[in-house]
């Protein structure tokens, strides 16, 4: 291989695994999970090269399996070549001739491989509960785009069927592999946090609808499913809508103690403000879409690290060294 072949492959990779949306999905997914371990089991008896293989896994699934596949598949049917969005076509591999589809293809069966045996040897060393959750990850990652079920294509199946199951389950799977035990809570903070991911993705949905609707087969996201059937002034509804359903949910996450749902009071208040960025947007305008889901990108991260203080216990910890340092230091 030339230089000038190792420098495409190596710009290639690093643009189709796309930093922002692999950090905010693919990372803090299983950093909510451990979070949630740390908070519940501490840090005494974790594997962390275990630990790092499996956060690895996900890292391959999102960044390479699904975005390899999901660039050739919207690329075909044409709406990565008609989307006017300005952070809309996909990791721009193709349009910049980094990659070919061909290439794509071998990196998708490459990144296949790759996360099946890593998720295999980590679920015999693990145990068997890794099992359930590396066949939702792939699963979803396979579900998603490639056919016949291509289900990014259609209202709702997308999100419910494969990004949402696959960021609780990373979460899920974190706490497993940290903690050797299965936990609802890690379920329902991934689960939380994937509803803040789907607020910004159906934000991004909204400058691509025209472009989806162009394609073939048509790209039914969603936002395009109401954007036909009530108009483009609808659209922003959905990605508020998300944010609405994390209130509930957050509330659940903590409802077991009194004291402790004082910590959805954050987690709420940042969904309101993201619902209300959201249905403020102006459908036509790709710039102000464009404005709008940057700062639903900013929430999500600043929401993904309030949930991971909130699951160590953090503040509760800050608390008993303060506490311990004052002691230490008052006359005797």
């Amino acid at each position: 291989m030339t230089r000038v072949d190792t420098r495409r492959w190596l710009l290639g990779l690093w643009r189709l695994i796309r930093p922002v949306p692999v950090t905010g999905w693919g990372l803090a997914a299983p950093f909510v999970g451990l979070a949630a371990a740390i908070g519940e089991v501490g840090f005494a008896d974790i594997d962390w090269g275990l630990l790092a293989l499996a956060i690895l896994v996900v890292v391959i699934i999102h960044g390479y399996l699904s975005h390899a596949i999901n660039d050739r598949v919207d690329w075909q049917s044409g709406t990565d070549r008609y989307t006017e969005g300005v952070l809309s076509g996909g990791s721009k591999v193709l349009h910049l001739d980094l990659f070919s589809l061909g290439e794509l293809s071998q990196i998708g069966l490459v990144a296949l491989l790759a996360s099946a045996a890593l998720g295999i040897y980590v679920a015999v060393r693990a145990g068997s509960w890794v099992w359930p959750h590396l066949v939702i990850g792939i699963g979803a990652a396979l579900a998603y785009s490639l056919p016949p079920l291509r289900l990014s294509y259609r209202p709702l199946l997308g999100e419910w069927l494969c990004a949402l199951p696959a960021l609780a389950a990373a979460s899920s799977c974190t706490y497993y592999v940290a903690a050797g035990v299965v936990s609802g809570r890690a379920v329902l903070a991934g689960a939380l946090h994937g509803l803040f991911c789907l607020g910004w993705l159906m934000e991004h949905h909204i400058s691509d609808a025209p472009a989806d609707l162009r394609a073939t087969p048509r790209k039914v996201t969603t936002v395009a499913y109401v954007t036909l059937r009530w108009g483009s002034g609808a659209a922003p509804w959905v990605a508020a809508s998300y944010f609405l359903l994390a209130i509930p949910l957050s509330i659940s996450l903590w409802c077991h103690d009194s004291l402790r749902l004082v910590r959805s009071i954050p987690s709420i208040t940042m969904a309101l403000v993201a619902a209300a960025t959201a249905a403020n947007t102006n459908a036509n305008s790709v710039a102000d879409v464009t404005r709008r889901e940057r700062s639903l990108i900013l929430v999500a991260f600043t929401h993904v690290i309030w949930l991971g203080l909130a699951l160590t216990n953090a503040f509760g910890w800050l608390i008993l060294m303060n506490r311990g340092f004052l002691f230490s230091t008052l006359p005797t």
